[in-house]
C-alpha cells in the first residue's frame, strides 16, 4: 500500500436523515387477532355433539347465546396474543417502549454526555445512538455516529512530519509526530431536530431544537481510542 504524507480526510456526504434503519414486518395472522377469529377456533376444539353445537351438527350462530359465550372466553387469548407479540418488540431499541428505562440501565444512560430534562423522545434517540455506537473504530464509525444524534461531520486524520518519508519544502506539514495522536472533526454545519409524527409527544416536544454542540464533543471523547483526541472546528 503506498504511503501518503498528506492528512487523510474521511466525507460522507448523506445527510442525517438519510439513515435508513432496516425494520423488518414481524407481525402475523396471531400478533393482533380479534376475538372473532379466537372464537372461531376454540369452536373446532370443542367436542362434538349437541351440548357443545346444534343437533345436527351445524355452525354455530353467531346470533347465539352459546355463540357470545365462546366469544367472551376468547378475549384473554386475544389479550394474552397481543402482549406477547409486544414482549418481542422490546427485545430491540429500536421497537420498545415500556422497557426503554431498562434499556437506559443497561446501558449506562443518563451519563455525563446527556443533558438533564429530557423528553422521551429525546431519551429513545439517545439509548438508539448509544446502542449503535457500541464498536465504534473507523472515522466512518465516527461519521455514523454523529448523524446518529444529528451532526454531519468530516473527520481528518493529521499526518505529522516524518524524517527518512517526508520531503522538506513539499506537500509535508511541519509539526511533532505527536499529531498523530490528534484528529480533526469538522462539524459542516449545525443540525435541526424536528417534531416526529409518532415519536415525539404532543404538548411536551417543541416544534423543533438546536441540539447542543457539547453532546458530540463529549461522545466523541468518550468513543474515541485512548491514545488520540479529538480536536471540533465548529461552522463560523
Amino acid at each position: 500500500m503506498e504511503r501518503s504524507a498528506e492528512n487523510r480526510y474521511t466525507v460522507d456526504g448523506n445527510p442525517p436523515d438519510g439513515l435508513v434503519e432496516l425494520m423488518e414486518d414481524t407481525r402475523d395472522a396471531l400478533s393482533d387477532p380479534s376475538a372473532a377469529v379466537l372464537a372461531a377456533q376454540n369452536v373446532h376444539h370443542m367436542p362434538p355433539g349437541a351440548a357443545w353445537g346444534t343437533p345436527e351438527g351445524e355452525a354455530i350462530s353467531r346470533e347465539s347465546v352459546w355463540w357470545e359465550v365462546v366469544l367472551a372466553l376468547s378475549a384473554p387469548w386475544q389479550h394474552l396474543y397481543r402482549r406477547a407479540f409486544d414482549l418481542t418488540n422490546e427485545s430491540r431499541a429500536l421497537t420498545t417502549d415500556e422497557l426503554l428505562e431498562e434499556w437506559e440501565a443497561d446501558y449506562g444512560l443518563p451519563d455525563k454526555c446527556v443533558p438533564g430534562d429530557q423528553t422521551r423522545s429525546e431519551r429513545y434517540s439517545n439509548l438508539l445512538a448509544k446502542v449503535r455506537n457500541t464498536g465504534t473504530i473507523t472515522p466512518a464509525d465516527y461519521i455514523d455516529a454523529a448523524a446518529d444524534i444529528g451532526f454531519r461531520v468530516e473527520i481528518e486524520e493529521v499526518y505529522g512530519f516524518e524524517c527518512g518519508f517526508s520531503e522538506c519544502g513539499g506537500e509535508h506539514e511541519c509539526g511533532d509526530v505527536a499529531q498523530e495522536a490528534y484528529w480533526v472533526v469538522h462539524v459542516k454545519d449545525l443540525p435541526v431536530s424536528y417534531f416526529r409524527v409518532s415519536e415525539s409527544e404532543l404538548g411536551v416536544d417543541p416544534l423543533f431544537t438546536l441540539p447542543a454542540v457539547d453532546v458530540l464533543s463529549c461522545r466523541f471523547r468518550e468513543l474515541a481510542p485512548g491514545w488520540t483526541v479529538p480536536v471540533f472546528q465548529f461552522p463560523e
